[in-house]
């Protein structure tokens, strides 16, 4: 008899403990969320607004609190990885920033995203980054796989892929290749006119 009345108290018991998790992990996610949308939100309006030293301390925040709610393996962690890098590319912290981009794309990589929006608009603002050290022939590289994303997702008429060529066009003639350079300008420009 005893063993049939304690069954259901540990039932019970053990329900109660699993009711509290969940409802101790449904308040942490919902706050993490919470702190990352303030934090994120701080960050962008600084960095926007034309002052990056402003934007580090919010943006570093997001990542940490982003990091710890949903793991370091999260596509919004790589976005955020990549605008945190994007901040300390404003800053002219190139050696900060460069981990952060190459962290951010191997995220893309591990979860087969390597034909995404995201991903592309990733690569083209390595790319940048790339331009700022110098090295154009990688800046190259990413622009053009960036253009490539952006056309198999058959966004050849929007401004962003104007963007993308523009970049394209810059590095061709920071390579001095500037007679490759002058068709793809022509087509941005064609495409900026009608959007």
């Amino acid at each position: 008899m005893p063993v049939i009345e304690e069954q259901p108290k540990l039932a019970k018991s053990s329900a109660k403990t699993i009711l509290g998790k969940a409802i101790a992990l449904t308040f942490f996610i919902f706050g993490g969320l919470c702190l990352f949308v303030y934090f994120d939100s701080v960050g962008c309006s600084m960095y926007y607004s034309g002052h990056p030293e402003k934007a580090l301390e919010p943006t570093k925040r997001a990542l940490w609190v982003q990091e710890t709610v949903l793991g370091h393996d999260n596509l919004e962690v790589a976005n955020t990885k990549k605008n945190l890098a994007r901040v300390y590319d404003a800053l002219k912290r190139f050696d900060d920033a460069e981990p952060l981009y190459v962290s951010s794309m191997k995220i893309y990589k591990d979860k087969d995203q390597l034909k995404s929006h995201a991903y592309a608009e990733t690569l083209c603002f390595y790319g940048d980054h790339q331009m700022l050290m110098q090295k154009y022939n990688d800046s190259l590289g990413n622009y053009k796989e960036a253009r490539l994303i952006l056309a198999d997702l058959r966004l050849q008429e929007t401004r962003e892929y104007a963007w993308t060529l523009q970049r394209v066009a810059n590095a061709l003639k920071a390579l001095n290749r500037r007679d490759e350079a002058q068709p793809i300008d022509a087509e941005a420009s064609k495409i900026l006119q009608k959007v």
